[in-house]
C-alpha cells in the first residue's frame, strides 16, 4: 500500500479536483512555521528576495489499476505570499490519456512551502508496458528555479493480471506415425507481455527436454511401439504458463509383412471362373487388423482374420494386376508385390450361308440372310446383319437369320456380327449380291411413220408403255430432240399444238418407278407449209 507523503507544512493536490478555491482554504493545522529571513549573502552572492522552487518524486511509481504516485512541489522563501508555479509535463505517458491530467499553473497556498500533486492512472489493458511521466518547472519571473527543477514518477504496467504465454507443437503433426530411432519435435512459443523463459516437452506425464531459445527444439528417443500423446508447456519470465493442444503419434518400429500367395504370376484363367485369392501376413511387434485384396488398384475384399483369403467371383476377361495389402493396428500398410493374370476369352465364330456371294435377286426382291455362329468357350448372344454398312437388324437364337423386304435394286453387301456372352465380337467376310429391275417397254402407236401433216399443225402422238415388275412413273415426248411435254399417268397421250413446216423425228421416253429409262423407236413425220 502507498502511504501519502505529507510532512508538515504542505498539503497534497488531487489533480482531478485542483482548482483555485481548493488550494486557497485556510489548512492553519498543517502551517509550518516559517523560515528566518535569509541573511544577505548568504550562499555566495547578492542574497535574491525571490522564492526558489523545486521539484522531487516524493512516490516514484503508481501501479496501473492499483495504486497511485506523486509529486511535490516545493518553495523557500520569507514570505507568507501564495506562489503560483508553471508546469510542464512530458515523458512517455500521455497526459489524459495514461494518467489524469495535472494543472500546468499550481498555486502554493500562503503559509505553506509545498503541495503534493498525485499521479492517477487511467484504466489501460491488462498488457500495458511500463510508461513515465516527467513534470519540470518552467521559467518564471516570479521565481528562481533550484538545481531539481525536474522530476519523474514510472506508471508500471499491471503486474497482477499478467497474461501467461501461448503454446503450440508444429511438429510431428497429428496422427504422425513414427518409424525412425528418434524424432524431432518443434514448438512455437509467444507473450503478449513478458517474455517467454523456457519450453518443456513432454509425452505423457514424462518429461522429454527442455529449450531454453526460440527455435523451440528437442530430441525424443528411446520409445517403444505404441500410442503416444505429446504436448508442450512454456513458462514466461513471470513464472506463468501456458499448454499447448495434444497432439497424438504412433510409434511403430516394424511394419507388417505380406505377400500375396494366390493367384500366381502369370496365371491364366476362363471368363466367369471363381479365382481364389490368399495372402500371408504378420507383425513383428503390432498385429495386423485386416487384408485387403486390389486388383487393378481396387478393393474387392478384406479379411481380418487369418487365413487372409477369399474368392473374386465371376471374373470378366481382361487383362489383371492382384495384389494384397496388410494394415497393422496403428494404421501402417504394406502392399505385396503383384502378380499378373489374364482371363482370356475365345472370340467367337460367324459367316454368312445365304445369300451367296454374287447372287442376283429380280425386282421386287426379298432376300433372307442367314448366319452360322459358335464360339469354343461361350454362348452366342446375338448375331446382327449390316447392310451396306447399316444395322438392319438381328437374331438372338439360332438358326440366325433376317429376311430384307423390298430390297431396292444396285449391288449391295452384306455382313454378320456375333457376339459372345462377355462382349467379345466378331464379324463374318462380306458377301456381295444384287436386285435387278427390268427396263420399260415403250412405242409411239400413233402418229404412224412418214405421216404429213399441214402448218400450223395439230399433232396428238399416243404411245404405249409398260414394265414387268413394276410401274411406269412418267412419259415424255420429243420432237427432233426438243421436249414437247411429259404424262404421268395413262393413256400416255400429248397434242403438240401448231407445229410449224418441217421435218420430225418423234420418239417417247418411258421411267418405272425404280428410275430405269426406255426409249421408243423414232416415227418421222412431215409437216408441209400451208397452201397459199
Amino acid at each position: 500500500m502507498k502511504i501519502p507523503f505529507q510532512p508538515q507544512g504542505r498539503f497534497r493536490l488531487n489533480p482531478a479536483a485542483a482548482t483555485l478555491a481548493f488550494l486557497a482554504l485556510s489548512l492553519p493545522a498543517f502551517a509550518r512555521p516559517e523560515p528566518p529571513p535569509v541573511p544577505p549573502g548568504a550562499g555566495g552572492g547578492t542574497a535574491s528576495t525571490l522564492p526558489v522552487v523545486r521539484i522531487v518524486a516524493s512516490d516514484p511509481t503508481a501501479l496501473a489499476g492499483s495504486s497511485t504516485g506523486a509529486f511535490t512541489l516545493v518553495r523557500e522563501d520569507s514570505t507568507n505570499a501564495p506562489l503560483s508555479v508553471t508546469l510542464t509535463a512530458s515523458g512517455t505517458a500521455q497526459s489524459g490519456v495514461d494518467y489524469t491530467a495535472i494543472p500546468s499553473t499550481v498555486t502554493i497556498p500562503a503559509g505553506f512551502l509545498a503541495v503534493d500533486l498525485i499521479v492517477q492512472p487511467l484504466p489501460a489493458p491488462l498488457s500495458a508496458n511500463d510508461k513515465k511521466v516527467v513534470l519540470t518547472i518552467a521559467t518564471n519571473s516570479a521565481y528562481e528555479l533550484a538545481a531539481r527543477h525536474s522530476a519523474t514518477v514510472l506508471i508500471a504496467g499491471d503486474r497482477f493480471n499478467d497474461f501467461p504465454p501461448t503454446v503450440s507443437l508444429t511438429s510431428p503433426t497429428n496422427g504422425t506415425v513414427i518409424t525412425a530411432a528418434s524424432t524431432v519435435l518443434t514448438a512455437s512459443a509467444a507473450d503478449s507481455d513478458d517474455t517467454v523463459s523456457k519450453v518443456s516437452f513432454f509425452a505423457g506425464d514424462h518429461l522429454i527436454g527442455v529449450a531454453t531459445n526460440a527455435p523451440y527444439t528437442v530430441t525424443w528417443t528411446g520409445y517403444g511401439s505404441g500410442k503416444y500423446s505429446l504436448f508442450a508447456r512454456a513458462v514466461d519470465t513471470a513464472g506463468l504458463s501456458g499448454l499447448s493442444t495434444a497432439v497424438s503419434v504412433v510409434v511403430s518400429n516394424l511394419p507388417p509383412v505380406v505377400s500375396l500367395t494366390s493367384p500366381t504370376n502369370k496365371a491364366s484363367f476362363a471368363p466367369g471362373s471363381n479365382i481364389p485369392l490368399a495372402a500371408n501376413a504378420s507383425d513383428a511387434n503390432d498385429s495386423v487388423v485386416k487384408v485387403s485384396f486390389l486388383v487393378n488398384g481396387r478393393v474387392i475384399a478384406s479379411v481380418a482374420t487369418p487365413p487372409y483369403a477369399t474368392v473374386w467371383t465371376h471374373a470378366q476377361p481382361g487383362n489383371y494386376s492382384i495384389t494384397a495389402r496388410a494394415e497393422d493396428e496403428f494404421g501402417r500398410t504394406v502392399t505385396s508385390e503383384s502378380a499378373k493374370i489374364s482371363v482370356s476369352d475365345e472370340p467367337p465364330v460367324v459367316s454368312i450361308t445365304a445369300p451367296k456371294s454374287g447372287a442376283t435377286f429380280g425386282k421386287p426382291a426379298n432376300v433372307t440372310f442367314t448366319a452360322d455362329a459358335t464360339d469354343a468357350d461361350d454362348g452366342v448372344a446375338k448375331v446382327s446383319f449390316f447392310l451396306d454398312g447399316q444395322l438392319i437388324g438381328g437374331s438372338t437364337a439360332a438358326p440366325y437369320s433376317l429376311t430384307w423386304t423390298n430390297v431396292p435394286p444396285g449391288s449391295h453387301t452384306i455382313v454378320a456380327r456375333a457376339v459372345d456372352t462377355w462382349g467379345v465380337s466378331t464379324s463374318s467376310k462380306a458377301v456381295k449380291f444384287s436386285v435387278t429391275n427390268a427396263t420399260p417397254v415403250i412405242s409411239i402407236q400413233s402418229p404412224t411413220n412418214s405421216a404429213t401433216f399441214v402448218a400450223p399443225a395439230a399433232i396428238s402422238i399416243e404411245a404405249a408403255a409398260s414394265d414387268a415388275d413394276g410401274s411406269i412413273l412418267r412419259v415424255s415426248f420429243w420432237a427432233n430432240e426438243r421436249l414437247l411435254g411429259i404424262v404421268d399417268k395413262a393413256p400416255f397421250t400429248f397434242l403438240w399444238k401448231d407445229a410449224p413446216a418441217g421435218k420430225y423425228k418423234l420418239t417417247a421416253q418411258a421411267t418405272d418407278d425404280n428410275g430405269s429409262r426406255a426409249q421408243s423407236a423414232p416415227v418421222t413425220v412431215v409437216v408441209s407449209p400451208a397452201p397459199r
